[in-house]
């Protein structure tokens, strides 16, 4: 069994607290003026917008560490796909209440997935690729399911990431935390899968 150094642990530690700290400095200290912002900004006159949160396992197929750097040349696979069913929206993904999505109320949580690409380390893993989800809303008396997808970029910064997006009609902003499940951003554990936490807003047309 290998031992893991001290100084490693500590290392590790300090850089996933750092991005603890980050993402919480973003959440608490002005999430809302960020989220009320940047839906000015994508939402103008004849949209409307909504604010979210994705809960979602990415594969990262070649791992990701803080000793080894992916260069852009050899990118990973990131993707929420389960590798037993193939299916791509993996992830749960709800509004607040109230929410309002491309005109309609959302009537619960829905789903969400990333097929992306990656490179770098654990210091700093820039990457973008597409996105999809499925949302139930209010329609006409009825509920039905509403699709959207498209395109996003995402440079983390240790394992917070501060990512954009469009898609048919709108578009996306917002900030997550990676957390990992298997491996650990350490030389001889590198990240091979994780949970990704994130708070957006959407704003799409009519």
């Amino acid at each position: 069994m290998h031992r893991v150094r001290p100084f490693a642990v500590r290392h590790w530690r300090g850089i996933f607290a750092g991005s603890v700290a980050f993402l919480a400095v973003v959440l608490a200290g002005g999430w809302v003026a960020v989220s009320s912002a940047e839906a000015q900004r994508v939402a103008p006159p004849g949209t409307s917008a909504g604010i979210c949160s994705a809960n979602v396992v990415l594969h990262l197929s070649k791992g990701v560490s803080f000793a080894k750097k992916i260069p852009e040349s050899q990118k990973g696979d990131n993707t929420s796909i389960d590798p037993l069913t193939g299916v791509l929206e993996t992830g749960r993904f709800s509004c607040l209440p109230g929410a309002t999505i491309d005109g309609y109320k959302v009537a619960g949580p829905g789903t969400i997935g990333f097929k992306a690409k990656y490179w770098g380390s654990c210091f700093k893993a820039p990457g973008g690729g597409t996105w999809s989800f499925h949302i139930p809303v209010y329609d006409q008396g009825g509920v039905r399911m509403l699709a959207r997808s498209g395109a996003y970029t995402g440079p983390a910064i240790g394992l917070a990431i501060k990512f954009s997006g469009a898609f048919q009609g709108g578009h996306l902003g917002g900030v997550g935390l990676v957390i990992p499940m298997v491996g650990n951003c350490l030389p001889r554990h590198p990240m091979l899968t994780a949970r990704f936490l994130a708070v957006e807003t959407l704003a799409l047309g009519q």
